[in-house]
Protein backbone atom coordinates (compact mmCIF):
# COMPACT_ATOMS: atom_id res chain seq x y z
CA UNK A 1 0.00 0.00 0.00
CA UNK A 2 1.25 3.35 -0.73
CA UNK A 3 0.92 6.53 1.60
CA UNK A 4 -1.89 8.03 -1.13
CA UNK A 5 -3.82 4.96 -0.17
CA UNK A 6 -4.07 5.05 3.25
CA UNK A 7 -4.64 8.57 3.88
CA UNK A 8 -7.75 7.83 1.90
CA UNK A 9 -8.46 4.89 4.21
CA UNK A 10 -8.06 7.00 7.31
CA UNK A 11 -9.82 9.62 5.79
CA UNK A 12 -13.15 7.42 4.92
CA UNK A 13 -12.98 6.10 8.82
CA UNK A 14 -12.87 9.59 10.18
CA UNK A 15 -15.69 10.88 7.63
CA UNK A 16 -17.69 7.89 8.47
CA UNK A 17 -16.85 8.80 12.65
CA UNK A 18 -18.19 11.96 12.27
CA UNK A 19 -21.44 11.04 10.28
CA UNK A 20 -22.05 8.05 12.82
CA UNK A 21 -21.73 10.45 15.44
CA UNK A 22 -24.01 13.04 13.90
CA UNK A 23 -26.56 10.36 13.24
CA UNK A 24 -26.50 8.95 16.57
CA UNK A 25 -26.66 12.24 18.26
CA UNK A 26 -29.30 13.27 16.23
CA UNK A 27 -31.43 10.34 17.51
CA UNK A 28 -30.74 11.13 21.08
CA UNK A 29 -31.94 14.61 20.20
CA UNK A 30 -35.17 13.30 18.59
CA UNK A 31 -37.50 10.68 20.23
CA UNK A 32 -35.05 7.58 19.37
CA UNK A 33 -37.50 4.74 20.48
CA UNK A 34 -39.28 5.60 17.80
CA UNK A 35 -36.03 4.25 15.26
CA UNK A 36 -35.83 2.03 17.94
CA UNK A 37 -38.93 -0.33 17.28
CA UNK A 38 -38.08 0.29 13.74
CA UNK A 39 -34.63 -1.08 14.59
CA UNK A 40 -36.26 -4.01 16.63
CA UNK A 41 -38.30 -5.14 13.35
CA UNK A 42 -35.98 -4.96 10.87
CA UNK A 43 -33.63 -7.65 13.42
CA UNK A 44 -37.12 -9.97 13.83
CA UNK A 45 -37.59 -10.23 10.43
CA UNK A 46 -34.32 -11.10 9.48
CA UNK A 47 -34.25 -13.64 12.87
CA UNK A 48 -37.47 -15.09 11.31
CA UNK A 49 -36.54 -15.49 8.07
CA UNK A 50 -32.75 -16.18 8.71
CA UNK A 51 -32.54 -19.76 6.29
CA UNK A 52 -34.46 -18.03 3.41
CA UNK A 53 -32.26 -15.13 3.55
CA UNK A 54 -28.68 -17.39 3.45
CA UNK A 55 -30.28 -19.23 0.57
CA UNK A 56 -30.70 -16.44 -1.04
CA UNK A 57 -26.92 -14.82 -0.51
CA UNK A 58 -25.72 -18.55 -1.04
CA UNK A 59 -27.93 -18.27 -4.79
CA UNK A 60 -27.21 -14.49 -5.09
CA UNK A 61 -23.43 -14.35 -4.01
CA UNK A 62 -21.84 -17.54 -3.63
CA UNK A 63 -22.38 -19.42 -7.39
CA UNK A 64 -21.24 -16.05 -9.42
CA UNK A 65 -18.45 -16.01 -7.42
CA UNK A 66 -17.49 -19.65 -8.10
CA UNK A 67 -18.33 -19.17 -11.91
CA UNK A 68 -16.05 -15.94 -12.01
CA UNK A 69 -13.13 -17.96 -9.88
CA UNK A 70 -13.18 -21.05 -12.60
CA UNK A 71 -13.85 -18.54 -15.74
CA UNK A 72 -10.53 -17.25 -14.86
CA UNK A 73 -9.27 -20.49 -14.20
CA UNK A 74 -10.40 -21.50 -17.61
CA UNK A 75 -8.47 -18.71 -19.18
CA UNK A 76 -5.10 -18.99 -17.25
CA UNK A 77 -5.60 -22.27 -18.37
CA UNK A 78 -5.56 -21.07 -21.67
CA UNK A 79 -2.32 -19.03 -21.56
CA UNK A 80 0.32 -22.48 -22.35
CA UNK A 81 -0.40 -22.16 -25.91
CA UNK A 82 -0.62 -18.62 -26.37
CA UNK A 83 2.38 -16.05 -27.38
CA UNK A 84 3.57 -13.66 -25.34
CA UNK A 85 1.43 -10.71 -26.60
CA UNK A 86 -1.53 -13.09 -25.74
CA UNK A 87 -0.56 -14.15 -22.90
CA UNK A 88 -0.37 -10.35 -21.29
CA UNK A 89 -3.74 -10.30 -22.56
CA UNK A 90 -5.13 -13.61 -20.65
CA UNK A 91 -3.36 -12.53 -17.84
CA UNK A 92 -5.30 -9.51 -17.37
CA UNK A 93 -8.69 -10.87 -18.31
CA UNK A 94 -7.73 -13.82 -15.89
CA UNK A 95 -6.83 -11.63 -12.72
CA UNK A 96 -9.95 -9.26 -13.05
CA UNK A 97 -11.79 -12.32 -12.95
CA UNK A 98 -10.30 -14.04 -10.11
CA UNK A 99 -10.16 -10.37 -8.34
CA UNK A 100 -14.12 -10.32 -8.77
CA UNK A 101 -14.23 -13.64 -7.58
CA UNK A 102 -12.67 -12.62 -4.47
CA UNK A 103 -15.20 -9.45 -4.00
CA UNK A 104 -17.83 -11.27 -4.39
CA UNK A 105 -16.90 -13.86 -2.08
CA UNK A 106 -16.06 -11.69 0.51
CA UNK A 107 -19.06 -9.63 0.47
CA UNK A 108 -20.87 -13.18 0.20
CA UNK A 109 -18.52 -14.10 3.83
CA UNK A 110 -19.62 -10.84 5.79
CA UNK A 111 -23.14 -11.00 5.04
CA UNK A 112 -23.16 -14.24 6.03
CA UNK A 113 -21.48 -13.57 9.35
CA UNK A 114 -23.91 -10.70 9.71
CA UNK A 115 -26.26 -12.44 9.02
CA UNK A 116 -25.46 -15.19 12.09
CA UNK A 117 -24.46 -12.48 14.52
CA UNK A 118 -28.08 -11.11 14.31
CA UNK A 119 -29.48 -14.62 14.57
CA UNK A 120 -27.30 -15.66 17.60
CA UNK A 121 -27.93 -12.70 19.16
CA UNK A 122 -31.79 -13.26 19.15
CA UNK A 123 -31.03 -16.80 20.10
CA UNK A 124 -29.32 -15.75 23.13
CA UNK A 125 -31.86 -13.08 24.71
CA UNK A 126 -34.40 -15.92 23.56
CA UNK A 127 -32.99 -18.42 26.63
Amino acid sequence: MNKKTILKIIALLVIGAVFGFLISFGLLKLDGSKFIDIGNQISMFIFNNTVEIFLGLFVLLYFPAVYFYQKGKRIYNRMDDSTDDEMDQLEKMGSKNFDLSLSISNVFLILTFVLFGIAFKNTISEM
